[in-house]
């Protein structure tokens, strides 16, 4: 888990709930100032601009995402346990961020893009790099076949991407825990022989 300075972590908190209701083209520096309690001075002690806070909200949600995978891979007994307990641990995630703190931040976070792209690579390498080690350590104990583990990493996010969120393909679909069940089950079979 990342530490994050406590001061920061309530200026990200009040930031998030103000984006979520103004919007980040509508909101201010005075605005999250004003949410937090501090003088906008103050405000900028901690952040360079309101971009540098609104990436900062997203990389702390992509944080706790992360964190919450590698938790719940972390009570998984074998490879496959793990590997499924971390594809699966932040399904439905941004839909739920969405309900909580309104859809403004979810939008705004694809149209602002490139201020947060980095933020969104690293992370995204982060979860292939762990998924990897989790497929590497399967190869180790005979369970996994692969000669590349990163690129099967990498083939295993792309294929839930569709699935990570409530969308309206899924119910056209008629997508459901089974399908994902049975995609993950295809997925690790493949993995699991020659």
């Amino acid at each position: 888990m990342q530490e994050i300075n406590p001061i920061k972590e309530e200026m990200l908190e009040s930031a998030k709930y103000v984006f979520a209701k103004y919007g980040y083209k509508k909101t201010t520096m005075n605005d999250i100032a004003k949410a937090v309690g501090i003088a906008k001075s103050s405000l900028y002690y901690y952040f360079s601009s309101k971009d540098e806070i609104f990436t900062c909200v997203v990389e702390n949600e992509l944080i706790k995402a992360k964190d919450l995978c590698l938790m719940n891979a972390s009570k998984a007994e074998d490879c496959i346990g793990k590997l499924k307990a971390y594809v699966f641990a932040t399904q439905g995630r941004i839909s739920d961020l969405a309900e909580e703190f309104g859809n403004t931040i979810i939008s705004e976070f694809f149209e602002f893009i490139p201020h947060i792209k980095n933020v969104v690579r690293k992370h995204m390498e982060d979860h292939v790099n762990t998924i990897s080690q989790i497929i590497e350590k399967g190869v180790k104990q005979g369970i996994f076949f692969t000669d590349n583990p990163k690129m099967s990493a990498k083939a295993i996010i792309i294929a839930f991407i569709p699935f990570a969120e409530r969308s309206p393909l899924q119910s056209l679909l008629d997508v459901d825990n089974n399908v994902t069940n049975d995609l993950f089950r295809i997925l690790v079979n493949g993995l699991s022989s020659r």
